[in-house]
């Protein structure tokens, strides 16, 4: 409470006003860490289409391998359902299928991160993109399947 009372008055860590070296040392708030948090938050973060095509496959990446762990609970959580009432339903084969789909997505995804060639990037990346969509719409059939029996 001290402390924030300090940076509310205009004083650092120490007592001292903001603009002495012994209170931009010590303070999370001084001009060098506001100037630096402005900066990153002016400009983007990617510059390239290069970068942006990084990302891109980072977020297929970190994305796919999410699904996979999310179709594997699903599909152990229906185990355990089916154990305790038999309920008639296609979801868990097509969320296993699509958890190999995902992991081939991730794979995908993986490789095209790690190729240095422009164009083969590209391709590996598309390659990436399609298999992980397919593997998506795959995902939102075997919900809606679900959905339907459990009706």
């Amino acid at each position: 409470m001290a402390v924030s009372r300090m940076y509310y008055r205009g004083l650092g860590a120490r007592g001292a006003p903001w603009h002495s070296p012994a209170a931009s040392a010590t303070s999370p708030f001084s001009t060098t860490a506001v100037r630096r948090i402005r900066t990153d938050i002016d400009s983007p973060t990617s510059t390239t289409p290069q970068d942006r095509r990084d990302e891109i496959s980072v977020h297929i990446f970190t994305v796919s391998a999410t699904l996979i762990g999310a179709c594997l609970t699903v599909v152990g959580v229906l185990r355990a359902v089916h154990r305790l009432q038999p309920i008639n339903t296609w979801a868990e084969e097509i969320l296993a299928v699509d958890a190999i789909g995902l992991l081939v997505a991730c794979a995908t995804a993986y490789s095209a991160l790690r190729t240095d060639e422009a164009r083969r990037r590209r391709r590996v990346e598309r390659a990436a993109d399609a298999v992980f969509l397919v593997a998506l719409g795959t995902m939102v059939v075997a919900c809606a399947l679900f959905a339907w029996e459990l009706i």
